[in-house]
C-alpha cells in the first residue's frame, strides 16, 4: 500500500513550481524591484533547487527555495551594481616616512591614555 506522502526521490516538479513560484518571485522582486530580474532569478532558484535535489533529498522545498532565491537576488544586485575604474595613480600610496612616524606616535600615546581610563571610560571612548 502506497502512502500520501510524495516521492522524496521523484518531485512533481510542475507542482513545486506552482506553489512556491509565487513565493520565490515575491521575494527576488523585493529584493531587486525588479519584475524582469526577478523572473530570471526566479529561474535560476529553481535550476539550482533541481541539481541541489538530484544530489540528495530535500527535507524543505520552501526553505530551500526562498533561500536560494534571496541568496540570488543579491548576487544578482551585486553584480548590476557599477564599478568604478582605477587609474593608474589611484592605486600608488605616497607615504611621507615623517607623517607616518607621527601618526604611529600619536596612535601609540592615545592607546596609552586611554588603558589609563577607567573600564567603563575606556569603552566608552573606544566605542565613540
Amino acid at each position: 500500500m502506497r502512502s500520501n506522502e510524495p516521492d522524496i526521490t521523484d518531485p512533481d516538479w510542475a507542482s513545486i513550481v506552482r506553489d512556491h513560484g509565487p513565493r520565490v518571485f515575491r521575494v527576488a522582486q523585493r529584493i531587486l524591484g525588479s519584475a524582469p530580474d526577478a523572473e530570471d532569478v526566479s529561474q535560476e532558484v529553481f535550476l539550482e533547487a533541481f541539481r541541489i535535489h538530484s544530489s540528495g533529498p530535500v527535507r524543505s522545498w520552501i526553505g530551500l527555495l526562498v533561500r536560494l532565491a534571496t541568496l540570488r537576488s543579491l548576487d544578482h544586485r551585486r553584480r548590476k551594481q557599477p564599478t568604478l575604474k582605477l587609474n593608474e595613480t589611484d592605486c600608488l600610496v605616497q607615504a611621507d616616512p615623517f607623517n607616518q612616524l607621527v601618526k604611529d606616535e600619536l596612535a601609540e600615546r592615545l592607546r596609552s591614555a586611554v588603558t589609563e581610563l577607567a573600564d567603563q571610560q575606556a569603552t566608552v571612548f573606544v566605542m565613540a
